[in-house]
């Protein structure tokens, strides 16, 4: 007996399809206008987020930016960074500023971010000349080595 399909009166729906089974075209969390969608557990200080970015659970992001398009996954630590456009950070990471003033008789942060430390403060002008992490491409075009 040859076999044929048989539909009756009900539609099975599969995560990530329409009852017309087509995919669906944005995620119902997704930003329609643009705007960063930052999840309530997210810590902010002194942010610049891009257009359609994201920041998921637990993510502190402080002085710091995040070009269009990236986002920025559950528990990361960010701050003093430039990030460009689509990027994707991993859960679990930590950018921070890479260079430490090495002449110093400590390399511990009293000496360059007082302001943490003391009210009135500010930063130091070695930090704030050197004190940013650049990840992606933050508005420069790629360069390749002559051949």
């Amino acid at each position: 007996m040859p076999s044929r399909s048989v539909t009756s009166g009900f539609c099975i729906i599969v995560p990530g399809m329409t009852k017309a089974g087509h995919p669906k075209r944005h995620s119902p969390k997704a930003s329609r206008d643009g705007e960063p969608v930052i999840h309530p557990s997210a810590q902010l200080r002194n942010a610049r987020l891009g257009r359609f970015t994201a920041l998921a659970e637990r993510v502190s992001f402080k002085d710091s930016e995040l070009g269009d398009y990236s986002y920025v996954e559950r528990h990361a630590e960010i701050i003093y960074a430039k990030i460009g456009k689509f990027c994707a950070i991993a859960s679990d990471v930590r950018v921070n500023a890479l260079n430490h003033p090495m002449e110093r008789v400590s390399q511990h942060k009293i000496t360059y971010r007082p302001n943490e430390y003391f009210l009135g403060k500010k930063l130091d002008a070695f930090f704030s000349a050197e004190g940013t992490f650049d990840v992606g491409d933050y508005g420069r075009r790629p360069s390749f080595p002559a051949a």
